[in-house]
């Protein structure tokens, strides 16, 4: 078999230890602790797609999005303009949760609050704008739709969820939350085994020293590092990975 072709990831550092970037329509896992960096992440890989000319969507389930659009000038990316040129769109569902109306231009309402709704919601947004990238922050905000409902049928929601976003040919971020020192990579169990890619980002706290790190877990279809590599934040360029030898 060929080369396989090559997507950028958007984060700095991150392409070459996956073999020139993400393989196109897949769909990736990042989890990790609160702190570790997962929306910066998410977003980086939205923005950066953008500029490279690939619309993404950003699916928001539990932050408000003013606040993560003024947290990325920090860092170099104008979300807002992307948004005005048509390169970016954001769809609020953060406040719906709560029984509350976004005034986000393009919002869940209260009648589109389950996974079906939303998904036709999230295609039709994307095929306006040509969206080759989504990114959903986070997997954990959905647990109100399932919350009297058993295992079986919230493993089932979330292999739909995949399923759909992939079908459609987008490459897929998917941002779960997991406590620190954790031995899975989903919430529910389920997601680290549907999803293509999954990425675990920590923070590690040794004496005085401190720091967040990243390790690719799994990335099928590629050859990939497996080492545990140094990661920060970096005014005017936001996430950036180091080789291992560079924390040496």
């Amino acid at each position: 078999m060929g080369e396989k072709e090559r997507t950028t990831t958007g984060i700095h550092g991150l392409d070459p230890l996956l073999s020139g970037g993400f393989i196109p329509g897949r769909s990736i896992l990042v989890a990790g602790s609160p702190g570790t960096g997962k929306t910066t992440f998410g977003l980086q890989f939205i923005c950066e797609g953008a500029k490279a000319g690939e619309p993404g969507i950003i699916l928001s389930l539990e932050e408000d999005p003013k606040a993560w659009r003024e947290d990325m000038t920090n860092f170099g990316y104008n979300i807002e303009k992307l948004e005005s040129q048509d390169l970016v769109r954001v769809v609020d569902a953060s406040l719906v949760r709560i029984g509350l109306v976004s005034d986000e231009r393009f919002s869940i309402t209260p009648q589109e609050f389950d996974m079906n709704q939303m998904l036709t919601r999230i295609i039709r947004e994307a095929r306006q704008i040509g969206a080759k990238r989504i990114l959903v922050d986070s997997l954990p905000a959905l647990d109100i739709l399932h919350a009297s409902k058993p295992p079986e049928y919230i493993r089932a929601e979330i292999l739909k969820l995949n399923y759909v976003l992939k079908s459609n040919g987008m490459t897929t971020m998917m941002i779960t939350e997991i406590p620190e020192g954790s031995k899975t990579y989903s919430h529910n169990g389920v997601e680290e085994f549907v999803v293509d890619g999954v990425i675990s980002l920590h923070y590690l706290s040794l004496g005085s020293q401190s720091g967040r790190t990243l390790v690719i877990r799994k990335m099928r279809g590629t050859h990939h590092s497996e080492d545990i590599h140094p990661m920060e934040f970096v005014d005017g360029k936001g996430i950036v990975v180091r080789k291992v030898e560079d924390s040496v």
